[in-house]
């Protein structure tokens, strides 16, 4: 698919920034910092979360962290990159496919569900925490690694809307059609626990409702002349 060197260019400039070229042992040592950074920014938040406890779970120096990371803010722009980097391996495949388009974006909306589950830091950044907006301000503006992460999500949703729908849709119609599914799905992954009917082995049926509607019976057409629009 055209999309696929997409996915393999943000795949690409995540794991330059994970793992610049040294040792065995200085990769593991940076992946668990990665992992122990991950579950204390969780538990404490960004401003709470303290460098020295995640030196010392990490059973490595504090100023080996800035020796990894230049700051706590590096450090948490990084968590977000090793969450996104399995991700984004996992979707390759879907785009590599033969499956048919509506098939393809079936697996998509369903790898973005689980990935929400998976991966709780980027599932903030979804939803706009303040907390670690204001955090990735200090690195992000440079390197923009975040903001092509989160709009790399609604190209490849687009470009899957494109090849599921019939070629004479217009431009506005799939723009409209991509904004309101991933609206919807963004909407259910943000929603509460607490709120959600849908169970986690009711989500393919889910997926699959929300799909009927691009699907060639039960595609609709908003129009005024009999053309689809």
């Amino acid at each position: 698919m055209e999309d696929q060197p997409l996915i393999i260019d943000v795949l690409t400039s995540i794991k330059q920034l994970l793992w610049p070229d040294e040792s065995v042992k200085q990769r593991q040592k940076r992946r668990r910092i990665l992992s122990i950074a991950n579950q204390q920014f969780l538990k404490n938040g960004y401003r709470k979360a303290s460098i020295q406890e995640i030196a010392t779970a990490s059973n490595v120096s504090k100023g080996l962290i800035y020796l990894y990371f230049t700051s706590k803010a590096e450090l948490l722009f990084q968590v977000l990159a090793f969450e996104s980097e399995a991700y984004f391996e996992q979707l390759l495949p879907v785009f590599a496919s033969q499956d048919a388009p509506i098939e393809r974006l079936r697996q998509f909306l369903d790898l973005g569900i689980r990935h929400n589950d998976a991966s709780p830091l980027l599932a903030k950044l979804r939803a706009k925490d303040g907390d670690l907006q204001f955090a990735l301000l200090e690195v992000d503006t440079q390197k923009g690694v975040m903001r092509d992460y989160l709009q790399t999500e609604i190209l490849l949703l687009e470009g899957l809307v494109r090849a599921t729908l019939a070629p004479e849709v217009a431009t506005s119609r799939l723009r409209q059609l991509t904004s309101i599914l991933y609206d919807l799905c963004a909407g259910y992954m943000l929603m509460p626990d607490s709120l959600k009917r849908t169970g986690l082995e009711e989500r393919s049926a889910m997926i699959d409702y929300l799909l009927t509607g691009l699907t060639p019976a039960g595609r609709f057409c908003a129009s005024t002349n009999g053309k689809t629009t």
